[in-house]
Order: structure tokens, then C-alpha cells, then sequence
């Protein structure tokens, strides 16, 4: 299998590419970078005559949570480059989402990620769903365990804003291999473990072993908006604590 990434120095490709087996990599170069205002690539349509090359669209500009901006940039960059392809690659077409992604939740990175997955299904394209990607041989290289694990080393004790509800899903080496070998057999592809507690992420699958504190989550969204001004890491950002908070509620739902 050939896969065409874009976002080809992101965390997601870098730790795609270093533990996937099987499998051949290849750069679709972009023409826009973090401060552009817009997403656009150059793609070789020559590339993709075999039928066993994909495209994989992970690039994704994290740093932008403007509603407007955001909109502009991710939803609309994507929707362009998918419509730009013919109908038989739009087939071979991978939107790599996320479980922050599902209707009406309150952040942008997360309404804004369902509205494009929605959009390729539709269409016929291919979506691998990921939870929390790590990198099991450099765990705290980067993503959301990078800046948990920098918060740890700084701070006595370590907030805890979802209590004892399972909210937190993480995507492995395995679940991705898995997930990319799986291709062909279904459109919708979760690449992900069970949900589990945020003491059990802190404890189990980081290994920190630090005091856990539980908070209620609307003093980690107004807290983090003081936190990200002064831009210290508190492991999540203001926006990711509106999934956060989406994802809880929907838990009380279907209780």
C-alpha cells in the first residue's frame, strides 16, 4: 500500500511512519504553512494510477481555534483539496479524525473535524477516527503527553477536570496498523482503545506517579484561558476543555 500524506511533519505522520509496517510514505507537499490563512497542496495525479495508493489528509492547523479562522482554514482547505480530486480517488480518500469529533460539541477543533468526516462519507471518502496518539518508543516526543508530562515536572500535583469518567481514548502503534491493514472493509474506521479515566491515563499509561486533584471542569476552562495567555502549559487548552466538557455531557445523556 502507498500513502500520500499531507501534514508530512506532523506527530501524527511522524509517528505513522515510524511504526507502520508494510507500508510505502510519500510527501504531498503543501503550498500554505501555519500563518497562511488558507490550505492548499501540490498533487501529482500521476501519482495515484495504482489502485493500491491512498491519500491520507492529517494535515490540520492545531494552533488555530478561531471559529472564523478555523472554518476558513481546515474545513473549507479540506473540502477544497477532496473536491479537487476525480470521483475514483475521492474513493481513495483517508480523513484522519479524531474522538473529539461528533455532533454538537462545543469546540471548534472537534465541531470543526465532524463537519469534514461527515462531508467525506458522504462523498464516499474513507475516515480513521484516533484517540490520544502516542508514540510508544519516544512517549513524550510530542501531542497531549508531551504537555502533560511537561506540566508534571513543574507542578506538585496534576488537575484532574473529568472526576472518574471515562473520556479519554488513546491510539496506538497497533490500533493504527490495524486501522490502515482494515481499509476496503468499511468507510468509518475507529483507531482507538476503550475509554478509560484520567487517573488511568496518568497512571497507567504515562506512568507518572504525582498527586491527581479533581477540579470542576469549569474552573479548568476559565483557568486555562489565564494560563494559555501567559502560555503555560496546563495540557490542555481552552478549546480541548470544551470537548472535554461536550464529551461529559453526553456521558450524562446516556446514563
Amino acid at each position: 500500500m502507498k500513502l500520500y500524506l499531507t501534514g508530512f511533519n506532523s506527530f501524527f505522520s511522524n509517528v505513522l511512519r515510524k511504526n507502520i509496517k508494510d507500508m510505502s510514505f510519500y510527501q504531498i507537499k503543501s503550498l500554505t504553512n501555519s500563518g497562511s490563512s488558507s490550505m492548499n497542496f501540490e498533487l501529482n495525479l500521476k501519482s495515484f494510477k495504482d489502485p493500491d495508493s491512498y491519500i491520507v489528509h492529517s494535515a490540520w492547523n492545531m494552533k488555530e481555534r478561531n471559529l472564523e479562522k478555523s472554518y476558513s482554514i481546515n474545513v473549507l482547505g479540506s473540502k477544497l483539496f477532496f473536491d479537487s480530486l476525480e470521483q475514483d480517488l475521492q474513493k481513495r480518500f483517508i480523513f484522519i479524525s479524531s474522538t473529539s469529533a461528533f455532533n454538537k460539541s462545543e469546540s471548534v477543533y472537534g465541531m470543526h473535524k465532524f463537519e469534514v468526516e461527515t462531508y467525506v462519507l458522504e462523498k464516499g471518502g474513507i475516515v480513521i477516527k484516533c484517540g490520544l496518539v502516542v508514540d510508544e518508543q519516544d512517549p513524550f516526543s510530542g501531542g497531549f503527553f508531551s504537555e502533560l508530562y511537561n506540566l508534571a515536572k513543574k507542578t506538585p500535583v496534576i488537575p484532574n477536570f473529568t472526576g472518574n469518567q471515562k473520556v479519554y481514548e488513546i491510539t496506538k502503534s497497533s490500533d493504527l496498523q490495524k486501522a490502515f491493514t482494515s481499509i476496503g472493509s468499511t468507510n468509518l474506521i475507529n483507531a482507538y482503545q476503550d475509554s478509560i479515566t484520567f487517573r488511568e491515563l496518568v497512571n497507567k499509561i504515562m506512568k507518572i506517579e504525582k498527586k491527581i486533584i479533581d477540579l470542576p471542569i469549569f474552573i479548568g476552562i476559565y483557568s486555562s484561558k489565564f494560563f494559555n495567555f501567559f502560555k503555560f502549559p496546563l495540557g490542555l487548552n481552552f478549546d480541548s476543555l470544551l470537548s472535554l466538557r461536550s464529551r461529559l455531557k453526553r456521558l450524562r445523556l446516556k446514563i
